[in-house]
């Protein structure tokens, strides 16, 4: 019987200075790397974000001490992203997970991968979704060249939330 968690990035990262200091840091240079590198980056992000999806679902089974759902979906999401990026294309990968995001978050899914999709009402939900939506068709499909803005900008926004956990977890430790 496989139990059930409820992997959540926040969650993890909220469990002390050290795991939030920890998304920080890796925020930041998953950043740094779309934005300076752009598409020429796509399937080392896909590889990276396999190999996190990999570690928080063992991370998952070790802190609940049993084989849990979420931890089983993000072990097997994270193998499939790695192999998928080399037999496929990390850009094809990378803009399908993103327009598949959009669409669950049209559906009023909650959370995707451990990361938190709602954005508070049902309108800015489905916006959201939209724009989700038509950034994963322009990777995916690299319309008008414009994959690589994507990427950077992609990689200026992830590069804000690392700041934001790093803050964080120095408000968590006291230090601000």
């Amino acid at each position: 019987m496989i139990g059930r968690s409820d992997l959540n990035l926040e969650r993890f990262a909220g469990r002390s200075w050290a795991n939030m200091l920890l998304i920080g840091i890796l925020f930041i240079i998953f950043g740094i790397i779309m934005a300076v590198c752009g598409t020429d980056s796509v399937n080392l992000v896909i590889e990276i974000g396999g190999a996190l999806l990999i570690v928080f679902g063992i991370a998952d089974f070790i802190s609940y001490s049993d084989i849990t759902r979420a931890g089983t979906v993000a072990l097997i999401a994270g193998i499939v992203l790695i192999s998928l990026a080399a037999l496929v294309g990390g850009a094809l990968i990378l803009g399908a997970g993103v327009a598949l995001a959009g669409v669950l978050m049209m559906c009023g899914t909650k959370r995707f991968l451990g990361f938190n999709l709602d954005r508070g009402t049902r309108r800015r939900n489905q916006a959201w979704g939209l724009v989700l939506m038509a950034v994963g068709v322009v990777l995916a499909a690299d319309l008008a060249g414009l994959a690589d803005a994507v990427m950077v900008i992609g990689g200026i926004l992830v590069m804000i939330a690392g700041v934001l956990h790093l803050i964080k977890a120095l408000d968590m430790m006291g230090r601000l």
